[in-house]
Protein backbone atom coordinates (compact mmCIF):
# COMPACT_ATOMS: atom_id res chain seq x y z
CA UNK A 1 0.00 0.00 0.00
CA UNK A 2 1.35 3.28 -0.98
CA UNK A 3 -0.16 6.15 1.45
CA UNK A 4 0.78 9.99 1.46
CA UNK A 5 -0.46 9.87 5.56
CA UNK A 6 2.73 7.65 6.01
CA UNK A 7 5.63 10.60 4.50
CA UNK A 8 5.75 14.52 6.28
CA UNK A 9 6.43 15.46 2.47
CA UNK A 10 3.45 18.13 2.36
CA UNK A 11 4.04 17.07 -1.92
CA UNK A 12 3.46 13.34 -1.35
CA UNK A 13 0.94 12.12 -3.77
CA UNK A 14 -1.60 8.96 -2.94
CA UNK A 15 -0.68 5.93 -5.92
CA UNK A 16 -3.05 2.89 -4.46
CA UNK A 17 -3.71 -0.05 -2.09
CA UNK A 18 -2.82 -3.17 -3.51
CA UNK A 19 -3.26 -6.55 -2.37
CA UNK A 20 -0.30 -9.17 -2.43
CA UNK A 21 -1.70 -12.02 -4.22
CA UNK A 22 0.53 -15.43 -2.75
CA UNK A 23 2.39 -13.12 -0.62
CA UNK A 24 3.70 -11.36 -4.49
CA UNK A 25 3.12 -7.83 -5.70
CA UNK A 26 5.15 -6.33 -8.56
CA UNK A 27 4.34 -2.14 -9.29
CA UNK A 28 5.08 -1.36 -13.26
CA UNK A 29 5.31 2.06 -14.70
CA UNK A 30 6.19 4.20 -11.85
CA UNK A 31 7.95 7.35 -11.69
CA UNK A 32 10.88 8.00 -10.70
CA UNK A 33 10.91 9.70 -7.16
CA UNK A 34 10.66 8.54 -3.85
CA UNK A 35 8.07 5.92 -2.27
CA UNK A 36 6.95 5.04 0.43
CA UNK A 37 5.61 1.86 1.23
CA UNK A 38 3.41 0.28 3.69
CA UNK A 39 2.37 -3.40 3.99
CA UNK A 40 -0.49 -3.93 6.22
CA UNK A 41 0.19 -7.77 6.47
CA UNK A 42 -2.08 -10.49 8.73
CA UNK A 43 -3.13 -14.17 8.72
CA UNK A 44 -5.38 -16.72 10.26
CA UNK A 45 -1.95 -16.50 13.39
CA UNK A 46 -2.79 -12.78 13.87
CA UNK A 47 -4.76 -10.97 16.06
CA UNK A 48 -4.41 -8.01 14.92
CA UNK A 49 -3.05 -6.11 11.41
CA UNK A 50 0.64 -5.70 11.47
CA UNK A 51 1.82 -2.54 9.85
CA UNK A 52 5.74 -2.24 8.77
CA UNK A 53 6.88 0.81 6.60
CA UNK A 54 10.13 0.93 3.82
CA UNK A 55 10.95 3.81 1.92
CA UNK A 56 12.99 3.11 -1.99
CA UNK A 57 13.97 5.75 -4.28
CA UNK A 58 13.47 5.47 -8.13
CA UNK A 59 15.66 6.35 -10.74
CA UNK A 60 15.40 6.36 -14.36
CA UNK A 61 15.26 2.16 -15.61
CA UNK A 62 15.58 0.98 -12.74
CA UNK A 63 14.03 -2.27 -10.89
CA UNK A 64 14.06 -2.30 -6.95
CA UNK A 65 12.76 -5.40 -5.05
CA UNK A 66 11.69 -5.09 -1.57
CA UNK A 67 10.55 -7.72 1.23
CA UNK A 68 8.69 -7.61 4.17
CA UNK A 69 8.48 -9.78 6.84
CA UNK A 70 5.18 -9.63 9.18
CA UNK A 71 5.75 -10.57 12.84
CA UNK A 72 3.25 -12.45 14.01
CA UNK A 73 1.01 -10.57 16.46
CA UNK A 74 1.50 -12.55 20.04
CA UNK A 75 -2.47 -12.77 21.35
CA UNK A 76 -2.63 -11.19 24.54
CA UNK A 77 -5.23 -12.21 27.49
CA UNK A 78 -9.05 -11.06 27.29
CA UNK A 79 -10.70 -9.25 29.94
CA UNK A 80 -13.86 -8.19 30.69
CA UNK A 81 -15.09 -4.43 30.49
CA UNK A 82 -18.65 -3.39 31.71
CA UNK A 83 -20.83 -0.92 32.65
CA UNK A 84 -24.24 0.57 32.05
CA UNK A 85 -25.94 2.81 29.65
CA UNK A 86 -28.13 5.75 31.32
CA UNK A 87 -30.06 8.69 29.92
CA UNK A 88 -28.43 11.72 31.51
CA UNK A 89 -31.89 13.27 32.56
CA UNK A 90 -33.55 10.20 33.38
CA UNK A 91 -31.23 8.23 34.85
CA UNK A 92 -32.99 5.12 33.65
CA UNK A 93 -30.85 2.31 31.16
CA UNK A 94 -30.87 3.17 27.84
CA UNK A 95 -29.90 0.19 25.14
CA UNK A 96 -27.11 1.42 22.88
CA UNK A 97 -24.44 0.10 20.49
CA UNK A 98 -21.45 0.45 22.32
CA UNK A 99 -17.45 0.48 20.87
CA UNK A 100 -14.37 -0.03 22.75
CA UNK A 101 -11.86 2.26 20.15
CA UNK A 102 -8.06 1.80 21.34
CA UNK A 103 -4.49 0.21 21.40
CA UNK A 104 -3.24 -2.60 22.87
CA UNK A 105 0.25 -3.36 24.49
CA UNK A 106 2.32 -4.46 21.20
CA UNK A 107 0.79 -0.63 19.23
CA UNK A 108 -1.99 -2.30 17.76
CA UNK A 109 -4.95 -0.41 17.28
CA UNK A 110 -8.42 -2.06 17.61
CA UNK A 111 -12.27 -1.50 17.69
CA UNK A 112 -14.75 -3.46 19.15
CA UNK A 113 -18.01 -3.44 19.00
CA UNK A 114 -21.20 -4.72 21.16
CA UNK A 115 -24.92 -4.47 21.82
CA UNK A 116 -26.46 -3.81 25.06
CA UNK A 117 -29.01 -5.54 26.89
CA UNK A 118 -31.33 -3.47 28.77
CA UNK A 119 -28.94 -1.02 28.96
CA UNK A 120 -25.99 -3.05 30.61
CA UNK A 121 -22.78 -4.39 28.16
CA UNK A 122 -20.18 -6.56 28.56
CA UNK A 123 -16.66 -6.67 26.66
CA UNK A 124 -13.72 -8.96 25.68
CA UNK A 125 -10.65 -6.53 25.05
CA UNK A 126 -7.43 -7.30 25.35
CA UNK A 127 -5.64 -6.99 28.42
CA UNK A 128 -2.75 -4.00 29.41
CA UNK A 129 -4.41 -2.56 26.46
CA UNK A 130 -5.89 1.71 26.40
CA UNK A 131 -8.89 2.57 25.24
CA UNK A 132 -11.98 5.60 24.76
CA UNK A 133 -15.64 3.59 24.80
CA UNK A 134 -18.70 5.13 22.73
CA UNK A 135 -21.99 4.66 23.56
CA UNK A 136 -25.04 5.04 20.57
CA UNK A 137 -28.27 5.35 21.84
CA UNK A 138 -30.25 2.38 20.03
CA UNK A 139 -33.68 1.90 19.69
CA UNK A 140 -33.63 -2.49 19.94
CA UNK A 141 -37.04 -2.70 18.83
CA UNK A 142 -37.05 -0.09 15.89
CA UNK A 143 -33.45 -0.91 14.76
CA UNK A 144 -32.90 2.91 14.70
CA UNK A 145 -30.66 5.29 16.22
CA UNK A 146 -32.05 7.10 18.86
CA UNK A 147 -32.18 10.94 19.83
CA UNK A 148 -28.77 11.13 21.59
CA UNK A 149 -24.82 12.36 20.72
CA UNK A 150 -22.82 9.45 20.45
CA UNK A 151 -21.60 9.63 24.04
CA UNK A 152 -18.48 8.58 25.18
CA UNK A 153 -17.38 7.31 28.84
CA UNK A 154 -16.34 10.74 30.17
CA UNK A 155 -20.19 11.73 29.44
CA UNK A 156 -18.75 13.72 26.53
CA UNK A 157 -19.21 13.71 22.50
CA UNK A 158 -15.65 14.73 22.26
CA UNK A 159 -13.37 12.23 21.21
CA UNK A 160 -10.41 14.77 22.78
CA UNK A 161 -12.24 14.56 26.04
CA UNK A 162 -13.29 11.37 26.35
CA UNK A 163 -11.64 9.05 29.51
CA UNK A 164 -9.10 6.90 28.48
CA UNK A 165 -9.45 3.73 30.16
CA UNK A 166 -5.88 1.79 31.26
CA UNK A 167 -7.04 -2.06 30.99
CA UNK A 168 -5.54 -4.17 34.30
CA UNK A 169 -7.92 -6.98 34.64
CA UNK A 170 -11.40 -7.29 34.14
CA UNK A 171 -13.04 -3.86 34.94
CA UNK A 172 -17.00 -2.84 35.85
CA UNK A 173 -18.89 0.50 36.29
CA UNK A 174 -17.79 2.42 33.67
CA UNK A 175 -21.14 3.69 32.81
CA UNK A 176 -21.89 6.37 30.25
CA UNK A 177 -24.57 9.12 30.23
CA UNK A 178 -26.06 10.02 26.87
CA UNK A 179 -25.84 13.58 25.99
CA UNK A 180 -29.82 14.27 24.16
CA UNK A 181 -29.43 16.07 21.18
CA UNK A 182 -30.25 19.69 21.11
CA UNK A 183 -33.24 21.21 19.93
CA UNK A 184 -32.99 23.37 16.90
CA UNK A 185 -35.26 25.87 14.97
CA UNK A 186 -33.42 25.77 12.14
CA UNK A 187 -33.72 23.50 8.87
CA UNK A 188 -31.58 22.21 6.33
CA UNK A 189 -33.18 20.45 3.36
CA UNK A 190 -32.06 19.13 -0.45
CA UNK A 191 -32.53 16.78 -3.17
CA UNK A 192 -30.34 14.25 -4.54
CA UNK A 193 -30.64 13.66 -8.74
CA UNK A 194 -28.96 11.48 -10.55
CA UNK A 195 -26.34 13.39 -13.20
CA UNK A 196 -27.78 12.67 -16.49
CA UNK A 197 -31.44 12.60 -16.05
CA UNK A 198 -32.25 14.82 -13.65
CA UNK A 199 -34.09 12.51 -11.56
Amino acid sequence: ELDENWQNDNEAKFIGSYFAENSTLQLNDLDEGTYTIVSIGGSSNTTMPKYTLKTVNLSCASTSEITFIIDQVQEDEMVTLSGEIFDSESKLNVDAFVEVIGSDSHGNFFTIGTITEVGKFNVLVPNNSEVKILAHGFDMLGGNFKNYLPTYYGNTYDYAEATIVIVEGDLDKLDIELISLPEYDNSISGKITEKESGT
